[in-house]
């Protein structure tokens, strides 16, 4: 039994389970039960923060094997998250980051945004993320960081 309460540095939280990609690497590729792919509500996700309370004030990712960005309403996790002073970051493919949604994203408050991009150029880029996504992606990173400047 603990004597006291661990104080914990990181979670994560899989917010969206499915994935606009079919990476060869990735287990989401081969597919996941239904139950997995859901979007978790923002009810359950804001009782899951509310639990995280007493163990101190974690960065919370919200990424897993899913997509976030699919995610429509990802802003409104992101405002959760600040509105209790906490870290928040994701891990995308970047796709989907572009216009007034990435937009959404960072003035909600997000922390960190890391693209997961596997291919030095387009044609290791498709082979290993199997979609041919390289220069949008590209294009979506230059306009977020010009975003963020």
């Amino acid at each position: 039994m603990l004597s006291k309460k661990p104080h914990l540095k990181r979670v994560s939280l899989e917010i969206f389970g499915g994935c606009n990609y079919t990476c060869s690497m990735c287990p989401q590729s081969t597919g996941r039960g239904k139950d997995f792919t859901r979007k978790m509500s923002l009810k359950t996700f804001k009782n899951v923060l509310d639990k995280l309370a007493p163990y101190g004030k974690p960065t919370i990712g919200l990424s897993g094997s899913g997509e976030a960005t699919m995610a429509k309403d990802l802003p409104d996790y992101i405002r959760e998250i600040k509105s209790r002073d906490l870290k928040v970051y994701i891990k995308t493919n970047g796709a989907k980051l572009t216009g007034k949604y990435m937009q959404e994203i960072i003035n909600a408050g997000i922390d960190l945004i890391r693209f997961s991009i596997i291919g030095y150029n387009k044609e290791k880029y498709i082979h290993w993320m199997d979609v041919d996504n390289f220069s949008l992606v590209k294009s979506n990173i230059k306009e977020t960081i010009d975003y963020i400047k």
